[in-house]
């Protein structure tokens, strides 16, 4: 869901992982992981799900064009993922061998309106022992609210990440922002399911977490966003074995898995992104899925 505001330094971050990625080598294309046989919901021309940031993900491409490989590697290891007095750097926990934790996905993930500690990532962290996960929020706040298309833009960033000396965790929510943009549901879950499926290949056990509602008046048709959402749900619990090492279905949970006409407690006051309550659910059903692993 796209925002105005950034967190956790994100303008910066991105920076970095584009520089990583013009920078990278080798090949993430990943087989295509079959998605499950339904009728696709309708591209939609509604009003987008977010509203757009006066950063554009374009002129930040632009201004680290000319990043090399050592310049890129250099600034990912000086960036804090949070903030230095709630989280580790890149550059502590590259040499570290605890477990390495990664979230990834869109603005519900970076925290949107919340505070750094309120974050269902933050949160999820805590749960599951701060001594004994490194953690990464990578979540985005671009212009155009993160999509499955700039998540497999920006992979190979995150495959550099991957350390061989430690067990590497990603966890992905994304799927949201692609109905708003015009993407079919079929596309979106390909897009999702084929980004998970190359983060396994490349190592990573990798967590999906399935797609939320919304809740009070909204600027888009909501019965047609909720076709989306079942689509997109009902695909990733029928083949997420397909790429993924465990289910986080938070979708499941009746305070934020079903689109409701007025606003809960769960929610912020726009109705789509998540209050500390409604980030604390999806972090306890992430750390169960983690646990796991």
């Amino acid at each position: 869901m796209r925002h105005v505001h950034f967190r956790f330094g994100f303008s910066l971050m991105l920076c970095v992982l584009l520089g990583l990625l013009l920078s990278a080598c080798g090949d993430n294309t990943a087989t295509a992981v079959p998605i499950v046989t339904a009728t696709a919901a309708p591209i939609t021309t509604a009003t987008r799900i977010t509203t757009p940031a006066t950063t554009t993900v374009a002129s930040v491409a632009t201004t680290t064009a000319s990043a090399t490989t050592s310049a890129a590697t250099t600034a990912i290891a000086s960036v804090a993922t949070t903030t230095a007095s709630t989280t580790t750097s890149a550059a502590t926990t590259a040499s570290s061998t605890l477990p390495q934790l990664i979230f990834v996905g869109n603005s519900l993930v970076s925290g949107y309106g919340l505070s750094n500690t309120d974050s269902f990532p933050y949160q999820t962290w805590k749960l599951l022992g701060m001594d004994k996960y490194d953690m990464q929020n990578l979540g985005m706040n671009s212009n155009y609210g993160s999509t499955t298309t700039e998540m497999l833009t920006y992979s190979p960033a995150i495959d550099a990440l991957y350390a061989a000396s430690r067990k590497n965790i990603i966890v992905v929510l994304e799927g949201l922002n692609d109905w708003g943009s015009g993407v079919s549901s079929d596309k979106a879950y390909q897009n999702l399911a084929d980004y998970c499926k190359a983060r396994k290949d490349k190592g990573y056990k990798v967590v999906i977490v399935t797609l939320i509602g919304v809740a009070g008046e909204q600027p888009f048709p909501v019965a047609e966003f909720e076709k989306h959402q079942q689509f997109v749900n009902t695909a990733i619990r029928k083949n997420w074995q397909n790429y993924a090492d465990a289910l986080a279905d938070v979708a499941t949970d009746p305070n934020i898995g079903t689109n409701r006409a007025e606003l809960t407690e769960y929610y912020q006051s726009d109705g789509r992104h998540l209050s500390p309550k409604g980030a604390e659910i999806i972090a306890q059903i992430v750390k169960n899925a983690v646990i796991k692993l």
